[in-house]
């Protein structure tokens, strides 16, 4: 009996582990940013439009443009507010950001990589609840979140509500939080993977022992079917789903200790060869096309067949075959999302692939019991030891059950345990941070790895005859920088991805392949592609036979337009801007020089244009009615962008600051403002916003008199009228040292007079974070201000004074 007690200790014993993944070790870490962190309120109760078949639910109306403004900010830590679909006291989120590279993205009909914006990605917890899991992705156009705690009793799912067909309701505003029991219910779910009724040894169901290390990375391969990307509107809608998806798994997997990253998504945007009937002919059909990939483990995604299949053990296997799985997901269940669902599936499948069965599968407890009994039988000769208390685990069929399914109890300890375990023994893993080992647990210096140099990213897809494929990177000079190849034909029709860190100046990158066929297209669909830091592409190609070369610089710098071009109104027309954003009027002036817009309105020109660091924008501007946001920027689409907004005058802190200065007296004001300094990229508009969408919504703007150069201004005859050209500055702001990196930092200011001025420090997003009131004497004073600790990001800093209004902008690394 003692024996046996001991047993049952051993086996539910929580593991202690080098790396802290867990959501709630995360939030404690940043618990004092945290602390100084307003809480952003996203959302607000809208009324019921119509009745669901679900306890608790509650429709929301989303602030589009706070929710882009905090997209275009990617706060490191953020606090979030929700009301309580429950009628209780609203849910307050702590986050923090996710730090992980981006995946390849690679579409079928070119076999080659496409730059997709996957989002920005949080994981926290409920605020003063350690035992939730929360998960949020954030991306241009909306969001997503899955809320999980046994305080709440289960899974809340934060989503966009889609019409009766399934897609988007066409509303970007309209959102639902809900509580997903019945629909779990709902959704008719079975795995396909049997289990093979071998039980686990006791050592496996025990806790990692210390010295091995379960936190490297397994990289997971995704490929999106085509009725995915039918459905989310493209390739980019596709990336952003199964990227927040991946979140919210990946996120179960860090309360498990366990380090998943997405190594590349494939997109069917062409028809797929998956149509099989059942998941077990779809996962069949997968590992016969997808013979190799970009990845430790890999999940075919897809809305076929419900439910989802996989090999049990797959981890580190030979056969590759061996180490895929297949997950039938639902997009929703009309009319709202059904991301809790579908991350239970894919979760769930992946699990089978590290190790687990299911767990009412006669294998556990060291003497080849179930865990539960929530299918309603056993897998094996065993007896049903019933229902779990407190709700199933992720290999359970328990939402099947009135118990259910709470994400926030993750594998369950044993599940876990085992899943830990075959994680730390593989020997095919590497590490989250730089590549190499597997399985240790020695501490890797982080500045080991630093480039102090311009970084360049090569990804290199190969075809089926490896050992003829190699490349070199020379300098100016003719002297070899860098190189790789031939390969071994283990790596036949896999992505090569190598990191270098090269001096500024300009190189040749080399290609060769020694048969003469090339890597495209004949014996497979190679490619290389040079990215920057920025994923700015370098160079790029693959299409050759014996040799290819493409020459490129460091830094990164594109085209640089030398012109310098006005913007005639009535030539190049005035279209709307923001799709459901504007409801206002404008009117040319001026024979085309000038545009007045009113009544909440955001316009537009249409205008390919090539942002550098050197791009520049002039024109005058005026108001005589206040409204929200008064700007000015670039955008390569329609929807409106806190981060490409320069916001001028209005009563709403949207878009950049620093040149939120027009004294609101009616007057015409000049403005330059170094854009390339703020952003750089390719555009197809410039776009002018006189935004008020509460109360009178009367706001008006005049633009006049508007260039963009890179050079020499090239300044139009139409001056502003005499006696409304502002005087010359009076008062000038310097920021030292910048950016700050001991949490210091001094202005100076030089004027005419003694006096005082208020000193006032603000993010990105407007919000107020420091003031002080400091004694100036005439001619330049200096001070060093008061600082609070700042989480790393962008600032400006606001200086009022008798003399007028300044900024400045400055970074805390």
């Amino acid at each position: 009996m003692r024996v046996a007690l001991l047993l049952c200790l051993s086996l539910f014993t929580t593991g202690l582990w080098g790396q802290q993944l867990r959501p709630a070790d995360l939030v404690a870490n940043h618990q004092h940013q945290l602390q100084t962190y307003e809480p952003v309120t996203l959302f607000a109760p809208a009324p019921r439009r119509e009745s669901l078949d679900l306890t608790h639910y509650q429709f929301l109306t989303l602030d589009t443009e706070y929710q882009a403004a905090l997209y275009h900010a990617a706060p490191s830590v953020l606090r979030m507010t929700l009301p309580d679909a429950a009628g209780g006291v609203p849910l307050t989120l702590d986050l923090v950001k996710v730090e992980q590279p981006a995946p390849v993205v690679i579409e079928s009909h070119s076999q080659a990589p496409v730059r997709v914006d996957p989002g920005v990605h949080y994981r926290g917890t409920l605020r003063d609840d350690p035992e939730s899991v929360v998960a949020v992705s954030i991306w241009d156009e909306g969001l997503s979140g899955l809320i999980s705690s046994p305080a709440l009793g289960g899974n809340w799912v934060l989503g966009p509500l889609s019409d009766a067909q399934g897609r988007g309701s066409g509303d970007p505003t309209g959102y639902v939080l809900y509580e997903d029991a019945e629909l779990f219910q709902e959704e008719l779910f079975s795995c396909g993977t049997p289990d093979d009724g071998q039980p686990y040894a006791t050592e496996e169901l025990r806790p990692v022992p210390r010295g091995r290390d379960a936190s490297d990375c397994v990289r997971i391969y995704l490929e999106a079917d085509h009725d995915i990307y039918q459905d989310k509107g493209g390739t980019n809608g596709a990336v952003q789903y199964l990227t927040a998806l991946f979140n919210q798994v990946a996120t179960l997997y860090a309360n498990e200790q366990i380090n998943l990253t997405l190594s590349e998504i494939m997109v069917w945007t062409t028809p797929s060869p998956y149509s099989g009937a059942t998941t077990g002919a779809l996962l069949t059909q997968f590992q016969q096309t997808r013979t190799s990939f970009n990845g430790d483990l890999a999940q075919l995604v897809s809305y076929q067949a419900s439910g989802g299949v996989a090999v049990v053990n797959g981890l580190c296997h030979p056969y590759a075959m061996a180490r895929m799985s297949y997950a039938g997901i639902s997009s929703n269940f009309q009319p709202v999302p059904t991301y809790s669902w579908s991350v239970m599936v894919m979760t769930h499948e992946l699990g089978h692939l590290l190790g687990s069965q299911h767990t009412h599968a006669c294998v556990w407890n060291g003497n080849s019991t179930a865990i539960d009994g929530c299918a309603g039988y056993t897998e094996g000769a065993c007896g049903n030891p019933g229902l779990p208390s407190g709700g199933g685990t992720i290999m359970s069929y328990c939402h099947l059950t009135s118990v259910g399914i709470n994400l926030s109890r993750g594998f369950g300890t044993q599940p876990g345990n085992l899943i830990r375990n075959r994680v730390a023994a593989a020997s095919c893993l590497t590490t989250c941070s730089t590549g190499g080992g597997g399985g240790g647990d020695d501490p890797v210096d982080p500045d080991s790895t630093t480039c102090d140099a311009e970084t360049v990213i090569l990804r290199l897809k190969l075809d089926t005859y490896t050992p003829e494929t190699s490349w070199k990177i020379s300098n100016g000079q003719g002297q070899i920088v860098a190189q790789g190849g031939p390969y071994p034909k283990t790596r036949a029709n896999t992505l090569v991805l190598d990191t270098l860190c090269l001096p500024e100046g300009c190189y040749t990158f080399t290609l060769t392949d020694s048969y003469g066929d090339g890597i495209c297209c004949e014996y497979g669909n190679g490619f290389f592609t040079l990215l920057d830091l920025n994923q700015e592409v370098l160079a790029e190609g693959g299409e050759f036979t014996e040799m290819e070369e493409a020459d490129f610089c460091l830094p990164y710098e594109p085209g640089n337009p030398t012109d310098c071009q006005g913007i005639d109104f009535n030539a190049m027309g005035v279209v709307s801007f923001g799709q459901t954003q504007d409801a206002g009027q404008y009117t040319i002036e001026d024979g085309g020089q000038t545009l007045y817009i009113e009544n909440n309105a955001w316009k537009a020109v249409m205008l390919d244009y090539e942002v550098t660091p050197q791009t520049v924008i002039s024109f005058d501007f005026r108001s005589t009615r206040q409204g929200e946001i008064h700007g000015i920027g670039f955008d390569n689409n329609d929807y409106i962008s806190y981060a490409y907004t320069f916001l001028l005058y209005g009563t709403q802190p949207w878009g950049y600051v620093s040149y939120l200065n027009y004294p609101g007296d009616g007057s015409w004001k000049s403005y330059s403002i170094p854009v390339g300094q703020f952003y750089t990229g390719t555009f197809d508009r410039l776009f002018f916003t006189a935004d008020h969408d509460g109360g009178l919504r009367n706001g008006n703007a005049w633009f006049r008199n508007v260039r963009i150069y890179e050079g020499e201004d090239c300044q139009t005859a139409f001056a502003p009228p005499a006696g409304e050209a502002l005087p010359a500055p009076t008062t000038n702001l310097a920021v030292y040292p910048n950016p700050v990196r001991n949490g210091q930092l001094n202005m100076a200011v030089e004027t005419t007079a003694n006096g005082s001025g208020q000193a006032t420090i603000l993010t990105v997003m407007g919000q107020q974070v420091h003031q002080e009131t400091i004694q100036i004497s005439q001619g330049r004073t200096q001070h060093e201000l008061s600082l609070p600790a700042l989480p790393p990001g962008a600032y400006v800093l606001r200086w009022r004074d008798a003399e007028g209004e300044q900024a400045a902008r400055f970074t805390v690394q």
